[in-house]
């Protein structure tokens, strides 16, 4: 469990399953743009069930943790860590519309990845975008990710029915003061 000054970021549970499930069909066009899980088929409700019953491995993934807001306790934003290998992780996020462009994505991505670096031991943290996302680089940035290349048609856009180009980061522990 990661609490920051808005948000009580944690393992999702089923109860849970219904505010995710809204949340997501809520901006299923701008995920099928920016996601490359998002194709149609992540949209049923027994697609989102799945997720949330899909159980955490905590020696190898922090993946699909929920961002719930400490005043109310919506559903705000689902984001989580992925060990690719030893000590490297990735992450990622989206945001429930009614908090898009509210600082909670960089408040949840910073606090994700503090939590690698201080519980986890990381030696760095990596994360990407689509080609064109400029709202996720910027929250990329101001997190301290700092762009490492660029992918060419590194993944299937399920929006735009082709392979786009990913712009790839990575903030290392040494760059990072808690």
């Amino acid at each position: 469990m990661i609490k920051t000054a808005r948000l009580h970021i944690r393992p999702r549970t089923i109860s849970d399953l219904d505010k995710v499930h809204s949340a997501k069909m809520d901006v299923k066009t701008d995920l099928m743009r920016w996601m490359s899980w998002a194709s149609e088929s992540q949209f049923k409700y027994s697609a989102t069930e799945h997720f949330i019953r899909q159980q955490n491995e905590p020696t190898e993934t922090y993946d699909g943790w929920l961002g719930m807001s400490l005043a109310t306790d919506d559903f705000v934003i689902a984001c989580g860590l992925r060990q690719t290998y030893p000590g490297v992780y990735k992450t990622g996020y989206w945001v429930a519309k009614h908090y898009l462009n509210l600082g909670y994505a960089t408040e949840a991505c910073r606090a994700m990845v503090m939590f690698a670096f201080e519980a986890l031991n990381a030696t760095s943290v990596q994360i990407d975008h689509f080609e064109g996302n400029e709202k996720s680089k910027r929250v990329i940035e101001k997190v301290g990710f700092q762009f490492t290349h660029t992918e060419p048609e590194g993944l299937f856009c399920h929006a735009l029915q082709k392979k786009v180009s990913v712009l790839h980061y990575e903030i290392k522990k040494t760059e990072v003061t808690s």
